[in-house]
């Protein structure tokens, strides 16, 4: 697939199905990408700091295909488990304007938001790279302590909010 021929679009399902419906349409859809908007946290289990995967948007999973593929399987997905497309009220599934940026965008990071990189200055957490740099004016507050930022992004209409994880790393020699 190549970028400048790629469609965005995004199924509804219920919390908790999203892997499912990733795997289905990668059964049922190969020359389809598809993934669930997913994050990197930290959680702390018996005393011990591990990284873990988590769903940031439950119920959405995104795709991404090239603009030639017939996607008509897609509405026959099984309706009992609450797949939908969600799309235009004229039936078009692709996405537009700032929900088709947000779908480039999560697929530019192949749909999981690892953690950010940032150093500290004059009580002041900066990004250097990853997710949280290109969502520095979607942060709401930033916990130094516990290394997470919280983001609040519009999809459809509706605001999700979360916390994505950085680590602290030194100060580049270019900016001191």
């Amino acid at each position: 697939m190549t970028e400048e021929h790629l469609e965005y679009g995004c199924l509804f399902c219920m919390s908790g199905t999203e892997r499912i419906l990733r795997d289905l349409i990668a059964a049922k859809l190969p020359a389809v990408s598809a993934t669930p908007a997913m994050y990197e946290r930290y959680r702390t289990y018996r005393g011990k700091k591990r990284s873990e995967q988590a769903v940031f948007m439950p119920g959405y999973v995104f795709f991404a295909a090239d603009s030639g593929v017939n996607l008509d399987l897609i509405h026959s997905f099984p309706q009992e488990r609450g797949f939908r497309a969600l799309g235009t009220d004229e039936g078009d599934w692709r996405l537009r304007n700032r929900d088709r940026e947000f779908a480039r965008w999560l697929f530019s990071y192949g749909g999981l938001l690892r953690f950010s990189k940032a150093y500290e200055e004059d009580n002041w957490v900066h990004f250097l790279e990853g997710p949280l740099l290109d969502l520095e004016k979607q942060v709401i507050r930033v916990d130094r302590r516990g290394r997470a930022a919280q983001i609040k992004v519009s999809f459809q209409g509706r605001e999700f909010v979360t916390w994505l994880g950085f680590e602290i790393v030194e100060k580049p020699e270019n900016l001191i």
